[in-house]
C-alpha cells in the first residue's frame, strides 16, 4: 500500500537545486524498489526547484545523486535540517561504479536492488549487495571486483588505487601525449589515449613528487 511506501526525494544537484520527477527512470526505480517519488508532481529529469518545495514535500528519504555533494555542508544544510529524512539519518549518497547507478546506464539493474534493500529493509534483508555487485561486474564488465571494492562502491566512496592510477585519473585532460624516455621530457607527439597500450602522465602536479615514474598499462 502507499502507506508502506516511504516518500523518496532524489536530488541530482545541490547547486543549483535539481530533482528528478515523474516520467523518468529515477521515478521508475523508486516505485519498483518500494517507494513513492516525493517530487512526482514535477515531470522530467533534473528539474530546478526552490528549497521551499522540498520543505513542503517533507520526504522520508533523500537520495543524493553521484557527484551531488554533501547536503549537510551545502547551502541548504541548515534550512533542510528539520526535514524528516535529515532528522532520521536517512540521507544517502547514491552508488556509482562505471557510471552512476541511478541514471541511464547498465548498472541501473543494480540500482533497483540497492534501492529496494534501503527502502524496504524488512522485505529485502536477505539481499547480499556485495555479492550481487561482484557477480554483476564479473558477468557484464569481465572485471573481478574485490569485496572491499564493492563495499566502497555501495558506500559511494571513490576507489582506492595506486598513486600512478590516481595520477592517471587526475591528469586525464593532460595525458594525451606519450613521452620519450622520461615523463618530464617534452611530449614527442600527440597520441589518442584509446589507441595506446602504455602512456605517461605528463604535466600533472602530482607527477613532480614521484621519482622513477613507470608507464601505466591500460
Amino acid at each position: 500500500t502507499d502507506g508502506e511506501r516511504p516518500r523518496v526525494l532524489h536530488i541530482q544537484s545541490l547547486k543549483p537545486l535539481k530533482v528528478d520527477g515523474s516520467h523518468t527512470l529515477i521515478d521508475t526505480w523508486i516505485h519498483l524498489a518500494g517507494g513513492r517519488n516525493a517530487a512526482a508532481e514535477i515531470s522530467g529529469n533534473m528539474q530546478e526547484i526552490s528549497p521551499e518545495k522540498v520543505l513542503a514535500w517533507q520526504p522520508d528519504i533523500i537520495i543524493l545523486g553521484a557527484g551531488c555533494g554533501d547536503l549537510q555542508h551545502s547551502a541548504y544544510g541548515k534550512l533542510f535540517a528539520p526535514l524528516r529524512a535529515v532528522k532520521n539519518g536517512k540521507v544517502w549518497q547514491n552508488p556509482a561504479g562505471v557510471f552512476p547507478w541511478d541514471r541511464y546506464g547498465t548498472e541501473s539493474a543494480l540500482q533497483i536492488q540497492w534501492a529496494a534493500k534501503r527502502l524496504q529493509p524488512q522485505r529485502f534483508n536477505d539481499l547480499d549487495m556485495i555479492a550481487i555487485t561482484r557477480d554483476f561486474y564479473q558477468r557484464f564488465f569481465d572485471y573481478s571486483l574485490t569485496g572491499s571494492e564493492a563495499e566502497r562502491i555501495l558506500q559511494a566512496l571513490p576507489p582506492q588505487v595506486a598513486a600512478q592510477r590516481i595520477m592517471l585519473a587526475a591528469g586525464v585532460m593532460l595525458i594525451y601525449f606519450k613521452s620519450v624516455g622520461h615523463p618530464t621530457k617534452k611530449p614527442a607527439y600527440p597520441v589518442d589515449i584509446l589507441h595506446i597500450g602504455e602512456i605517461y602522465c605528463c604535466g600533472s602536479p602530482m607527477e613532480r613528487g614521484i621519482k622513477n615514474l613507470k608507464p601505466l598499462t591500460i
